[in-house]
């Protein structure tokens, strides 16, 4: 007898080993395939908002953008082929986003663990202002589209980035509807 228990109850304690050590090997081995997933899943920070591009000397108000901008935070290199917008729910509307700026990055572009890179859209350069006519073409439903809004940064390997785009921009759109039907 040790610590007060007998043959008996020992063997009975015994009995569940077996038991643990299974539970405990499934536990790394789920551990070990989370980590190993985790490593080889890309991951990155993405956002679409408006900016102004200010430059030393320049006289009356600066141009505006919209610019999407991607940073890899993952241990991966990202290969990014396209940026666009997807709208809509249950269904969907897909579009390519054309950006034609010397600011912006070539596409497609590899970005290693850190780096990043941005698109620039010119907001100006259009008989009607680009706001006007995204919002007339694209988002042609209600207030369903411009919550479902989501700018897209697509992969190589087919993954897809989605960026919920900023408030300013949500908030142009709205506008840019609410003029359209007046």
């Amino acid at each position: 007898m040790l610590l007060g228990i007998g043959k008996e109850e020992w063997e009975l304690i015994n009995s569940f080993s077996g038991w643990l050590s299974a539970l405990g090997t499934t536990g790394a081995v789920i551990v070990s395939l989370y980590l190993a997933r985790r490593a080889y899943t890309p991951r990155a920070r993405v956002s679409v908002g408006l900016r102004l591009i200010i430059s030393p000397g320049d006289v009356g108000d600066p141009p505006e953008f919209l610019v999407f901008h991607i940073t890899n935070t993952g241990d991966r290199p990202v290969r990014i082929t396209g940026i666009g917008w997807r709208v809509g729910w249950p269904s969907r509307r897909h579009a390519m986003q054309n950006f034609g700026s010397v600011f912006s990055s070539p596409l497609p572009i590899e970005l290693g663990h850190g780096q990043e890179a941005s698109w620039f859209v010119p907001l100006d350069q259009r008989d009607e202002p680009w706001v006007n006519f995204f919002a007339r073409t694209m988002l042609r439903g209600g207030w369903l589209e411009r919550v479902t809004l989501r700018g897209t940064f697509a992969t190589s390997t087919g993954v897809v980035f989605l960026a919920r785009p900023e408030r300013e921009f949500l908030l142009r759109i709205r506008d840019a509807r609410s003029q359209a039907r007046q």
